[in-house]
């Protein structure tokens, strides 16, 4: 299977902003922070570098050993606001529909620290209603809770390292049962939680695999093999628009 792991776009993080201090429609994006214009234009770039490189139908040679090769037939997407927003222009460009795989968000989950002294804080995500209105090309798991997808305090070591080394078997399973390529858009330290899954490693503090803000790593997942043909590739950004 060849694999595709993408960061989303860049972001704004309003950290210790109470939730009383913005206007009611704003209050989600505190703890579920949307993309920036600049976010955005990375996440459009990316999806016009992509359909640069499809495989036409009629390719009947083998496909060279060449980066701007894509083949993707299935995008799975992390349910933060972030990452949905950066599949989007990418799942477009490649005439896909999203899937959204909740183990793909980010570390601790949907949280907010208001500075007021009560720590960190856990809250609801993007509701079933809200990703049918905003989101609408997206495929929604038949789990997906109603009142959002989170919904609970924030997520612990003892909770997201298994829950990523869970991700990385699943891909692993994947490959064992097709020759799909497919790409995942999740975040920064949850794909570099992936990367060390699907390599066997769990130097977590000595070794970190950063992605910039649409970067994107290419590897092919075997049954007993992993190779990285490339990592963090922002070859589709002006040196200008690199961030993260």
């Amino acid at each position: 299977m060849r694999l595709y792991i993408i960061r989303h776009g860049n972001v704004t993080y309003r950290r210790g902003v109470p939730l009383a201090s913005v206007p009611p429609e704003e209050r989600s994006l505190l703890p579920d922070p949307g993309l920036t214009e600049l976010g955005r234009r990375q996440a459009a770039l990316l999806g016009e570098h992509i359909s640069r490189g499809i495989v036409p139908e009629e390719h009947t040679q083998p496909l060279p050993h060449d980066r701007l090769v894509f083949a993707i037939a299935r995008i799975f997407c992390s349910p933060m606001r972030r990452a949905m927003q950066t599949a989007q222009p990418i799942a477009a460009a490649l005439g896909l529909r999203p899937e959204i795989w909740v183990d793909l968000h980010e570390l601790h989950g949907i949280v907010h620290d208001e500075g007021d002294g009560r720590g960190t804080r856990g809250f609801p995500g993007l509701s079933r209603a809200e990703v049918e209105e905003n989101f609408p090309e997206f495929v929604i798991p038949p789990d997906f809770a109603d009142d959002g997808w989170w919904n609970r305090p924030p997520e612990t070591e003892a909770e997201y390292v298994p829950r990523l080394e869970r991700v990385a078997q699943d891909l692993r399973t994947m490959a064992m049962n097709s020759d799909e390529h497919i790409a995942i858009v999740s975040h920064g330290t949850a794909s570099n939680y992936i990367l060390h899954g699907l390599l066997g490693n769990k130097e977590y503090e000595k070794v970190y695999f950063n992605h910039a803000h649409t970067g994107m790593s290419n590897l092919i997942v075997e049954e007993n093999e992993t190779t990285v043909r490339y990592q963090n590739s922002v070859e589709h950004l002006p040196a200008d628009m690199i961030t993260g």
